[in-house]
C-alpha cells in the first residue's frame, strides 16, 4: 500500500509503526492538564467513554501510567477508539481472529474474539478478506509488551469516502483538544454514520450538551438518545438495550443499526457488558 494515498510525505503521516510522535497531535490538551475550567473532570469522564477517532501512529504513541490506568494521547484520556485501515493479513484461530491492519501511519493487530454461538459461515466478520478496507472500533490493550486493538465492532468499507472522512474526523478531534471549541459543530443529519462522529466528540470536549447537540440525528438515533436523556437517574450500569428498544418505534434491524451508529460516533457507550449502554453526557 502506497503512502502517497495518504499524503505520506506530510507532517501528519510517516509509516513508523511504534515510533515516537503523536500522529496528528502536536500540542498539549487543555483537558489533560492540572488546570482548566470547572467541570473539567466531567469532560474527561465523558471523553473517556466517547469513541475517539485515531490513526495507528497515535495508538503506538499513546501512554499508560500503569496496567490498570486509562490510555492517554497527548495527556488526553481515551477509552474507546476507532480507526480506518486496510487489512494486510488475516489469521484465524480457535478462539479469535487477528487482523493485521495498516492505515499509512503504521500497523497494528486487531483481535476479534469469536462468538461461540456462531460459526464461520454465519459470522459476517469472518467474511472480511485480506486487502479490504475496514472501520474498527475497540479498546487498546497490551499483551507480551505488544499493543493490539481489542475489537468491539469491525465493518468492511463500502464507500471509500469514509477513509477521507475519518482523516478529517481525526483532525477535528485533535484540534478540539488543542484549541477547544466554543460550541459543537452542527451536522446536516444525513445518513446513519456520516457527519456525526466528529461533532459528537467535539461537543464532549467543548462541554456541549442538551438536546441541541442531537437535533440533527436521524429519527431512530434521536429517539434512543431522547429516551435515555429523559431518564436523568441513569444507573451506573446503564440501561439494557432491550428496555430501550421497547420505547423506540423502529424495527429490530433499524434499532440495531441506529444503536451501532451511536456507539461508533461516541454518543453512547457500553457499560457493564455489550447489552447495557449509557449516554456520554
Amino acid at each position: 500500500m502506497s503512502q502517497s494515498q495518504f499524503g505520506g510525505g506530510g507532517p501528519y503521516y510517516g509509516n513508523e509503526g511504534g515510533g515516537g510522535g503523536g500522529g496528528y497531535l502536536t500540542g498539549g490538551s487543555p483537558f489533560g492538564s492540572g488546570t482548566g475550567s470547572p467541570g473539567g473532570a466531567e469532560k474527561r469522564s465523558a471523553l473517556s467513554h466517547a469513541i475517539r477517532p485515531v490513526t495507528i501512529k497515535q495508538l503506538h504513541a499513546a501512554q499508560q501510567q500503569h496496567g490498570d490506568a486509562p490510555w492517554t494521547i497527548e495527556n488526553s484520556e481515551c477509552g474507546h477508539m476507532s480507526l480506518v485501515a486496510q487489512v494486510v493479513s488475516v489469521r484465524s484461530q480457535a478462539t479469535n481472529t487477528v487482523y493485521y491492519v495498516d492505515d499509512g501511519t503504521g500497523r497494528i493487530e486487531v483481535r476479534r474474539w469469536r462468538d461461540a454461538s456462531m460459526d464461520s459461515n454465519t459470522d459476517p466478520n469472518d467474511q472480511i478478506p485480506q486487502d479490504s478496507w475496514v472501520r474498527v472500533t475497540g479498546v487498546l490493550k497490551t499483551y507480551n509488551n505488544k499493543r493490539h486493538l481489542n475489537h468491539i465492532t469491525i465493518h468492511r468499507l463500502t464507500d471509500f469516502n469514509e477513509l477521507w472522512y475519518h482523516q478529517l474526523d481525526v483532525i477535528v478531534a485533535t484540534l478540539t483538544f488543542e484549541k477547544g471549541l466554543s460550541s459543537a459543530p452542527q451536522g446536516d443529519g444525513d445518513g446513519q454514520h456520516a457527519g456525526h462522529s466528529a461533532s459528537a466528540y467535539a461537543a464532549h470536549a467543548a462541554g456541549g450538551g442538551g438536546s441541541d447537540e442531537h437535533a440533527n440525528l436521524p429519527p431512530v438515533q434521536k429517539a434512543i438518545v431522547e429516551w435515555i436523556m429523559s431518564h436523568p437517574d441513569d444507573p451506573d450500569d446503564g440501561y439494557h438495550i432491550g428496555v430501550i428498544s421497547r420505547h423506540v418505534n423502529a424495527s429490530e434491524d433499524e434499532f440495531a443499526e441506529a444503536l451501532e451508529a451511536l456507539m461508533e460516533n461516541g454518543t453512547i457507550f457500553t457499560t457493564i457488558d455489550d447489552t447495557h449502554v449509557s449516554l456520554a453526557r
